[in-house]
């Protein structure tokens, strides 16, 4: 179960720029809720007008310029060096493109993710050397080379930087540090993805100021941006919007192909369509074959090629989500098996020969199941890397930085990040970033759904819903809105794509719709016909057979009685005392509280699923009663340890079985029950 974060609506202000703008009240109400809360910060949001910011006000673009526009001059070898990821990708066909375009001798070098890694090499740039290059210029990494830089300098090959990640206290000594993020950088724009440094870089050399550019190659920056997730905010909604509106007509030949293969030609594409329609086919040759694949697609001008690419990209795409699932299955085992590591601050999992591209994919899975910060790390003998990812509020690249002892690389985002480290060091490295996350936060966030607004189902409507599409493109700090549909009924319960999802009728006021669930089976879905429940979701317009039709998704269900608070914050310190710290007085159970969760059991003939749920439940039908989830969990704990429950997890759901003992069962004889008033465990 998630957080809920119901954002502050102001429906006075909302009003009064529905009124001079014309804007629609939903979205308008939406707008406020988010902080865009005038008339003229809505117009800026909204229309294409953000300009853009000078690229030679970034440090170092003067240097860049100067540079490559020298090895033009002269005739020197240029290697772009790119990265294996989305952004990389495009990033790395863009420059490329261009500097052939204005006869450079150029080629390209991306590194072999499961070989090389992440970033500039010592082995890469030997092999850049002896291929009679003169100058290196990086896309989506380098800032953190330093070691490397130094290294390409002795065999007499220039390196300029361009990259869009943290700098480290250390500046790499190379001929120019391109990179929105350096401290001293006056760019007034600085959240771009590695492909909008390296538009920047190109309007730099064409001296232009941006819109000439991006009509060339606003596919390519629009694809790079959103699988980046970086915030679609200022210039990079302009990019991506016009992005958008030109895929579906591109002249690249490799992207037209993959359009229709993934059939989203001629369709009018969104960023969602983006993330999870093209850049997951695209990360995919990176992850399970090979990068170059991607950048002959998007290079290729031969038609027969790009179809055959399109098709190999989309079939590696099927196999890495097999891998996926396998992946997936092994860490629910893990769950079950190991619970204990669930109780961490900070969730780290290890596994042997997991494969390095997919497990970045699973651990996102398992920060949305568990609601917590995960690092992911596949072990192949002595080696092993990482994927980590986070929730708002905790910086994991500071987490993984703190632990950086214990690491050989590392490098990425407050929510994601990478490492590599020694097999034998994972055991300190997972001690030394729950030590950070111990004493940099007194409460640990989790994983959180903002919610824009309370909807009545009577809002359902084709005009409404549409009215969001003001807002697109939708992404990273411009999400797609949730709504919260209040107190609504459980009318009918179907499963739909095999079995794998959920269509589900909800009612309220006389007023029925639907809504669908992904990824929800029949029987892991934790509640009944007949049940009052709140719903997060959102909501869109699909067309079908030529009719245009609202379709709401499932973010999450919860019983209409829960008291989150007590929820959560009892979950955290559940979670404090199976680590073996202190439980407070108030949660401490007594005979009462046993009574109370025992009748329950007992009226409801057994549980089964998340035990969030069932706090929901218990403390809706006693209202009244002043139980958190610690003090309900420790008397699960404390029943199963007597003998008067039998309890059984299988990585997603709890079944709990009312046991009738042959005896009286007093419960001061709970040894666990004595410990936890000692204080100890």
């Amino acid at each position: 179960m998630k957080k809920w974060k119901l954002l502050p609506g102001n429906p006075g202000k909302a009003k009064h720029i529905e009124e001079e703008l014309g804007i629609p009240a939903l979205v308008s109400e939406v707008l406020v809720a988010r902080g865009i809360d005038t008339p003229a910060r809505v117009r800026d949001f909204i229309t294409e007008e953000t300009p853009f910011t000078d690229p030679m006000s970034y440090k170092d673009m003067d240097k860049a310029v100067a540079r490559i526009n020298a090895a033009l001059d002269e005739g020197e070898r240029v290697c772009v060096y790119g990265d294996y990821d989305c952004d990389g990708m495009t990033a790395t066909v863009l420059l490329y493109d261009y500097l052939q375009s204005i006869g450079c001798d150029v080629w390209y070098y991306i590194p072999d993710r499961e070989n090389e890694g992440y970033g500039l090499n010592k082995a890469a740039i030997d092999y850049i050397a002896a291929r009679d290059t003169d100058l290196i210029v990086t896309v989506d990494n380098g800032v953190s080379a330093i070691n490397e830089i130094d290294y390409a300098s002795i065999l007499g090959v220039d390196v300029v930087v361009t990259d869009h990640h943290k700098p480290r206290e250390i500046l790499p000594d190379a001929v120019a540090v391109v990179d929105p993020h350096r401290e001293d950088s006056e760019g007034e724009y600085r959240d771009l993805a590695g492909v909008g440094v390296a538009f920047k870089l190109v309007c730099a050399l064409e001296n232009d100021n941006g819109w000439g550019v991006m009509e060339q190659y606003a596919d390519l920056i629009c694809i790079g941006t959103v699988a980046d997730i970086v915030p679609l905010t200022g210039e990079n909604r302009v990019l991506v919007r016009q992005g958008l509106s030109i895929i579906s007509e591109t002249a690249n030949m490799g992207l037209r192909c993959l359009l229709e293969e993934t059939g989203l030609a001629d369709k009018r594409l969104t960023a969602d369509m983006v993330a999870f329609g093209i850049a997951p086919k695209l990360n995919s040759a990176a992850r399970l074959g090979s990068a170059y694949q991607v950048t002959e697609l998007l290079t290729t001008e031969d038609e027969e090629r790009a179809k055959e690419l399109a098709a190999d990209l989309c079939e590696q795409n099927r196999r890495r989500q097999a891998l996926e699932q396998e992946i997936a299955a092994e860490v629910d085992k893990m769950i079950t098996e190991r619970a204990e590591i669930f109780n961490d601050r900070v969730v780290v999992i290890d596994g042997e020969g997991w494969h390095h591209g997919v497990i970045g994919i699973v651990c996102s899975k398992v920060v949305e199941h568990t609601g917590k910060p995960c690092v992911l790390i596949s072990r192949d003998g002595a080696e092993a890397r990482g994927s980590a990812r986070s929730v708002e509020g905790f910086s994991m690249i500071d987490a993984v930085s703190f632990a950086s002892d214990c690491l050989t690389r590392y490098g990425g985002h407050p929510f994601a990040a990478g490492m590599s480290l020694d097999s034998d060091k994972i055991g300190e490295f997972r001690k030394k970033i729950n030590e950070f996350a111990r004493e940099n936060f007194l409460q640990m966030p989790v994983f959180t759904i903002k919610l824009d607004r309370v909807m009545d189902p009577a809002e359902l409507t084709v005009d409404n819903i549409a009215s969001l599409r003001l807002m697109e493109p939708f992404g990273a700090a411009n999400e797609t809105p949730v709504f919260a549909f209040r107190k609504v009924l459980v009318e009918g319960i179907y499963p739909i794509g095999n079995g794998r999802h959920l269509r589900i009728r909800f009612k309220k006021a006389g007023m029925n719709f639907y809504a669908v669930w992904f990824g929800m089976t029949e029987e892991e879905f934790p509640y009944k016909i007949g049940e009052t429940v709140d719903v997060a979701a959102t909501c869109e317009i699909n067309e079908f057979n030529g009719e245009e039709r609202v379709s709401v998704k499932i973010r999450d269900v919860r019983p209409s009685s829960l008291s989150q608070e007590k929820l959560f914050c009892g979950n955290l310190t559940y979670d404090g005392f199976k680590r073996g710290e202190p439980v407070p007085e108030e949660d401490i159970p007594d005979r009462n509280d046993f009574a109370v969760i025992y009748r329950f059991i007992r009226a409801a003939g057994g549980f089964k699923g998340e035990l969030d749920v069932l706090f929901g439940r218990i403390t809706g039908q006693n209202k009244e009663y002043p139980m958190d989830s610690c003090k309900m969990r420790l008397c699960l704990d404390i029943m199963e340890e007597m003998g008067l429950v039998t309890r059984s997890f299988d990585g997603k759901a709890e079944t709990i079985t009312l046991v009738t003992p042959a005896a009286k069962v007093d419960i001061e004889n709970s040894k666990l029950l004595a410990k936890v008033r000692r204080g100890n465990i």
